[in-house]
């Protein structure tokens, strides 16, 4: 082994100490955690942990005859791109595309995953990120999240690669399987991008929302050290920690968790967002001072697969450089 490599080695081992820490930590809180109705971390009320309220509304939706659309609106995912402008991004980047799914759920329904291949095939994006919550309910088995996963993992498109993090619906036991099939995870970790000498940098955070283990101020202390004059971009699963992100100095802010709303009144008004945020971060695009960011619509459903008013998506993101216009 050359000295080069074993340097390589001694670098990794910290990381694999403290990500089997970080696992260990996340195992135990949700042990602590599911059956509460109270959050951990940011959120009030966990409503994914009451199961009265999608049998009450299961109930409505049937006495009304709506089941069957809503059902077909949560299946309908819909294909959006978007462009952003950042004056700080290296102009090596100008054009780098990143591909956001969200909230996939994917065991909730049958043949969500079939849908979500019929727009994954026809991609081809520099990197994929994926916010979080791949499963439907919060606790029990994950076999079938593995067997849909494994299906869209076969699929999934990006020259750098999938970088995933945890949500609120997950659980730790997710991580390596989901790891083997190509998915890398970021445990409050940062993953560098390279071109020539130029970089950029993407921070994973854990849930914020329930479980309360997304630690922003490491992975950005960490991008100091190294000495990173880098672009920072923020996957976190639930827009909770805004200002934070702005004071950091973190450009962009993805994240989903609140589906839009997922039951919404007509012109996309959300009856329930499920964050501890303003309205006006719960869905789509938004800035705050000098950071932009989007929250995702979610690609599955959640509590009950329907929709209504506020269509599931997969969205394109492409990142230009825009050069700031000099003062005569």
């Amino acid at each position: 082994m050359t000295a080069s490599q074993k340097q390589s080695v001694a670098g990794e081992e910290p990381i694999k100490q403290y990500r089997h820490q970080h696992l260990q930590k996340r195992k135990l809180r949700e042990l602590e955690q599911t059956e509460h109705w109270l959050c951990q971390g940011r959120g009030g009320i966990a409503f994914e942990n009451i199961e009265f309220i999608p049998r009450a509304l299961a109930w409505g939706l049937n006495l009304l005859d709506l089941r069957k659309r809503g059902e077909s609106n949560a299946e309908s995912i819909i294909f959006k791109e978007l462009d952003w402008q950042f004056p700080n991004m290296p102009e090596s980047f100008d054009g780098y595309s990143i591909l956001h799914l969200s909230d996939l759920h994917i065991d909730g329904m049958q043949n969500l995953h079939c849908r979500i291949n019929d727009i994954l095939c026809q991609q081809t994006p520099d990197l994929t990120v994926i916010t979080g919550d791949f499963r439907f309910s919060t606790a029990g088995s994950i076999h079938l999240v593995l067997e849909f996963m494994q299906k869209i993992a076969d699929k999934l498109p990006g020259i750098d690669g999938t970088l995933a993090i945890l949500g609120n619906h997950d659980t730790a036991e997710l991580v390596k399987p989901l790891e083997d099939m190509g998915i890398r995870f970021l445990l409050n970790e940062n993953h560098p991008i390279n071109r020539g000498d130029d970089t950029i940098v993407l921070s994973g955070l854990d849930d914020v929302h329930f479980y309360d283990l997304g630690d922003i101020e490491l992975c950005n202390s960490r991008i100091s050290n190294r000495n990173f004059e880098a672009f920072k971009v923020l996957l976190v699963h639930s827009p909770e920690i805004i200002a934070q992100a702005e004071r950091l100095g973190y450009s962009l802010y993805l994240c989903g968790h609140t589906h839009a709303g997922q039951i919404c009144l007509p012109a996309g008004i959300p009856v329930i967002t499920n964050a501890n945020c303003s309205r006006r971060f719960a869905n789509g695009r938004w800035r705050f001072n000098n950071l932009q960011g989007y929250t995702h619509f979610g690609t599955g459903s959640s509590g009950l697969p329907v929709r209504f008013n506020c269509k599931p998506e997969i969205v394109l993101h492409r990142l230009h450089y825009r050069k700031l216009k000099k003062l005569e």
